[in-house]
Formats: C-alpha cells, structure tokens, sequence
C-alpha cells in the first residue's frame, strides 16, 4: 500500500467495505496488502491503542476463576444466608443462620440471625474484616454454599428421624452441635479436620487441594500502574455485537497472585470511586495504550 503502518492499517480497519475485523483478519489483510513491517505483534499494539476496538474486544463468559487467592489462614472467608424464615415460630423468631467458613482450612462458624438488614450483617466491619466481590461476574460464594448444603442436609436427615412436622422444625438448638460436628470431621477436600489446619499445616493443605506448591502461579498479564478498561456490570452489555467494555479507563493498583490471578483498578479522575471497584479477572479488562 505504501502508507506508514498505522495509516495502512487505520485504512484497513475503519473501512466500512470489509473493516472492524478481529486482530487476526487485519493482520492477514495486512499481509495481503502489502503493508511492510507489519506483525502480529505491532496489529494487536496498534488495536490496542484504538478506542473503538477495546470497548468491542470480544468477552468469554465463561473462564476458570480463581478457588481461592490466600496464602495463610484467616486472610479469607465467604460469608451467606440461609433463609429459614419458615420455621421461625420453633427458633425464637430467628428467620436466618448467618454462615461463614475459612476458605483455605474450611473451617465454618453459623450463627442465628433476626434480621438481614445491614445493620444486623455488620459484622465484618465490627471485626476489621476488609471484604471484596467479584461483582462484575455474578459468581458466587461456591465455599460456602457448599457448606450451606452440607449443613441443611445433616439438619434435615434431623428432622426426619425425630418426626418434625414443616412448622415445628427446631435448628436453634442444635446448630452449634452440627457447625462443632462438621469442623472435627474429615474434610475430603482438604484431607483433614478443619480444625486441625493450622500455620504448620498451611502448605500441605493447598497442595492437597489444587496439586501444585503455593507458590506456582501463572504470570500476571498486567501490572501495577497499567490502564485498562473493565468490563460493566453484569448484564449492561450482553448482546454480543454491543459494546463490551466501558469507556472508563482504570488503573492497576495491585495485582493479586493466583490461579487466575486478579486485578484491584481504581479511576484515577474520580476520588469517590477509588475504592468501590472489587477485584478483576483478567478476562474482565482490556488493556488502553492509548
């Protein structure tokens, strides 16, 4: 074509006959074109430095997220409620079980609950706990539901066998026996009690549940200080052809190791958003080089 690299490949890509490809059909048209020094390698900087191509970049809906990212005890835990609003005339008006379990020993603590309402779920903030979602995805608490599930089938084989009618069913009681009962059982996942994982232990206890040492994580694809775009909330932009990615450009302010590893961003022009973003996946971020 005999224009410099960039204009060669604006001419290709914002041409309405046959343009806003992926990176891979610029690149062969590139080539079929005659565009001197083109690579692959300078096609994706060059995409990646185009607004219109980073907000569209395509999104995998469905990608490994991370199991857990600590590395220690008591750094972690997934918190939920268990609605058992039903059978509260038998529990003392207690309509919930607030359950919490250590995500890498798996150890669980469930308490009654009156109320859902924040004031009532202020617990992490009572304890100092600084807590974070993925909340772009939608994925859930997976650890603990687990535990949930585990808990209300012990409870209602309990049921069963002492012929509890639907309204007389009483958990209130006998929670802790069955919360004190799971943490000094053999835990299949972790090879041991919960409440035998301790300091000492740690180590032994990830590699037996993800087969590799703590340490082996994959390297990150961005670093501290990078920009990038993230994906919106859940269902904003699901159509596929609609835009995929915010306008917003963000910064990386930490990179958590893991396996995915994950981003904390903050947006650098806006104050009162710096510490409401949550933690990304790589997945969920597009790389601005512009």
């Amino acid at each position: 074509m005999g224009l410099p690299l960039d204009l060669a490949l604006r001419e290709l890509y914002f041409n309405v006959n046959g343009g806003y490809i992926s990176m891979e059909k610029l690149y062969r048209d590139a080539i079929e074109e005659g565009v001197e020094g083109v690579t692959r390698k300078n096609v994706k900087e060059w995409l990646q430095t185009q607004q219109t191509y980073i907000v569209h970049k395509p999104i995998r809906k469905h990608f490994k997220t991370q199991r857990t990212d600590v590395d220690g005890l008591a750094q972690q835990i997934q918190m939920d409620l268990v609605d058992m609003q039903a059978y509260s005339h038998a529990n003392k008006g207690n309509k919930w079980i607030l359950t919490v379990i250590e995500i890498l020993s798996r150890y669980a603590f469930a308490v009654p609950a009156y109320r859902k309402g924040a004031k009532d779920m202020a617990v992490l903030d009572d304890h100092n706990i600084h807590h974070f979602s993925t909340r772009l995805t939608g994925k859930k608490a997976a650890i603990v539901e687990r535990f949930n599930r585990t808990l209300k089938t012990r409870m209602w084989k309990y049921f069963t066998e002492r012929g509890f009618t639907e309204k007389k069913k009483k958990w209130i009681d006998v929670l802790p026996d069955f919360v004190n009962s799971y943490n000094h059982s053999k835990h299949r996942t972790i090879g041991m009690k919960p409440a035998d994982v301790n300091e000492h232990n740690k180590d032994e206890v990830w590699t037996k549940i993800y087969g590799y040492p703590l340490s082996h994580f994959p390297k990150p694809k961005f670093k501290v200080g990078d920009k990038v775009h993230a994906i919106p909330k859940q269902g904003t932009f699901d159509k596929g052809y609609t835009q995929n990615f915010k306008d917003e450009v963000y910064e990386v302010t930490e990179v958590f190791r893991g396996d995915p590893n994950m981003y904390k961003l903050i947006n650098p022009d806006d104050d009162d958003d710096k510490d409401a973003l949550g933690r990304y996946y790589e997945h969920e971020l597009s790389l601005d080089l512009s």
